[in-house]
């Protein structure tokens, strides 16, 4: 009955004057003067990382990571079967395609490569000759100034081919790679060479998320709380964005990931720490400076901390007293506030 009387008599009385109670540093507190209440103690928990507030990350992937469709031709028709973010295997029809110089583009491949064999093999059989000295120096020059440009003109005709495939539903644009299909916004079908979407591989994506550059030394990893990574984040390197104030971090993303390219997450940083963890009972306010009471053979020692953080288990404190195995007074913290004013033996 006491305690419970003591605790509002105590309150009102900080509230009120402050400063005037607490003008000292506080003593020990022997637990002879507090015989008459219940204390319990928890153990301080030892913490080497700590949460920083939740912000907003996107993911995305690093430029050149991705596998960019670039066609050789003009596209009149246009019939996607893929939407923008979806996951394809490779092979999978993204697309069908027509148009005059779609079907085209079919003769004019079949043509480069029966040029490339045919000047290939003119090639092999006069380097021999120049070798021996049997064909002159400018015969050889043409000879082989023709087979490279039929070779560069075949390369660029069987890379385009390696993404087409005709059909019984006409010219498909099929996937060459296993990945996220992204379209390309405002890329024009009927202009030749055009980008017209990336392939981005799974193993690509990166998380993107910006920090406070006074925050980037002490970052190990990222946590997402609403679990699409069902471990925390930690493959961390800088992008090269960078502000006055704040620094761009990518993030790898492991395999158990459950994003998409384009999406917006909320993710956590977890920053190294090097402190402890107690209920937030257990802290009470002297001189506007923060204590815990632990127990010390039969005394209890007031030991000032720094609260640098909350989580649902608690505050995070910092101290320079080692707090490894020891009790932590986690109620009837009144009591004590009563007798380093006075009443602890009323």
């Amino acid at each position: 009955m006491l305690n419970r009387l003591l605790g509002p008599l105590l309150v009102g009385m900080l509230l009120l004057h402050p400063h005037d109670v607490f003008s000292q540093t506080p003593t020990d507190v022997p637990l002879s003067a507090l015989s008459s209440y219940t204390l319990t103690y928890v153990p301080a928990e030892a913490v080497a990382v700590k949460r920083l507030p939740a912000t907003v990350g996107h993911i995305t992937y690093r430029p050149g990571d991705a596998f960019e469709v670039t066609l050789p031709f003009a596209i009149q028709q246009f019939s996607p079967e893929t939407l923008d973010g979806q996951w394809v295997e490779k092979g999978q029809t993204l697309a069908y395609l027509d148009g005059r110089e779609v079907h085209h583009f079919f003769d004019e491949a079949a043509s480069a490569e029966s040029l490339f064999l045919l000047t290939k093999r003119h090639y092999e059989r006069n380097r021999k000759d120049i070798a021996d000295q049997v064909i002159k120096l400018p015969e050889w020059l043409a000879i082989a100034q023709a087979y490279e440009q039929a070779k560069l003109a075949y390369e660029h005709t069987r890379h385009a081919r390696e993404w087409l495939s005709e059909t019984d539903n006409g010219v498909a644009l099929v996937a060459d790679h296993s990945g996220y299909v992204e379209w390309l916004a405002g890329a024009s079908m009927s202009t030749a060479g055009q980008p017209l979407l990336r392939i981005i591989p799974g193993q690509a994506l990166r998380l993107e998320v910006a920090v406070s550059a006074s925050q980037v030394p002490l970052i190990t990893a990222f946590s997402l709380p609403d679990k699409q990574c069902v471990d925390p984040l930690t493959g961390i390197r800088p992008a090269q964005r960078d502000e006055q104030y704040w620094r761009t971090l990518w993030v790898d993303l492991a395999s158990d990931c459950s994003l998409r390219p384009g999406q917006t997450v909320r993710v956590e940083p977890i920053a190294s720490f090097s402190g402890w963890r107690v209920p937030g009972s257990a802290l009470m306010t002297l001189d506007d400076q923060q204590w815990i009471a632990v127990l010390n053979n039969q005394t209890l020692e007031l030991i000032p901390v720094d609260v640098r953080a909350t989580d649902a288990q608690g505050v995070l404190i910092e101290t320079t007293t080692p707090l490894g195995g020891r009790q932590v007074l986690n109620q009837s913290l009144s009591v004590v506030q009563g007798y380093l004013m006075g009443m602890g033996g009323e």
